[in-house]
Formats: C-alpha cells, sequence, structure tokens
C-alpha cells in the first residue's frame, strides 16, 4: 500500500524508475498495427421469431395488434380483451407456420 502511494506523489526509488524506463522504451519500441481487418459475421436466413403466450402476456394490447400486423399483416381487434388478442396472435401465427 505504501509503494502505491509513494508512487503517486512521486517518491520511488530508483530501482524502480528504472524498471519504468524500460518499460516505456519497449512501449516506444513496439510494432504499430496498420490495418485491422474486420469480417462480418455471414448473414443466415433466420425463421423469424416464434412468440409464445408467456411472452405476449408481457405486451400491451397495441403492441400485440402492431407485431400481428407487421409479421403476419392480420389486424386484430383490440376491443377484445388482451387474453382473446393472444389466442388470434396465436392462431395466426399457426397458420404462418
Amino acid at each position: 500500500m505504501f509503494k502505491t502511494i509513494k508512487k503517486l506523489l512521486g517518491v520511488v526509488p530508483t530501482d524502480e524508475q528504472e524498471t519504468d524506463k524500460e518499460a516505456i522504451e519497449k512501449i516506444e519500441k513496439a510494432e504499430r498495427v496498420k490495418t485491422v481487418t474486420v469480417k462480418p459475421k455471414e448473414a443466415t436466413t433466420a425463421k423469424p421469431k416464434r412468440m409464445t403466450r408467456k411472452s405476449l402476456g408481457t405486451l400491451t394490447k397495441l403492441q400485440i395488434d402492431e407485431l400481428a400486423a407487421e409479421m403476419f399483416g392480420v389486424e386484430l381487434d383490440r376491443r377484445k380483451t388482451k387474453t382473446a388478442m393472444i389466442e388470434e396472435f396465436m392462431a395466426a401465427q399457426k397458420k404462418a407456420k
């Protein structure tokens, strides 16, 4: 702990100063990386995500309606209960399978 405090205050014994200088020299002599090539991951044609009753239960009625329109092109009746909307969504999902 005292060594750390001494380093922070600049009170470092001479042998530790020399190792710091050596480390700095190694860093300065190191090769620099010129280019880095990153290859994108190949796109896979993933199946559409299947929704479960539990995952639909966390959404609002509006979100369920929008999701059904986006995934299956089906307009759900938002006047119905959330449970009824989930059942309609599951039927549309099964039909689209």
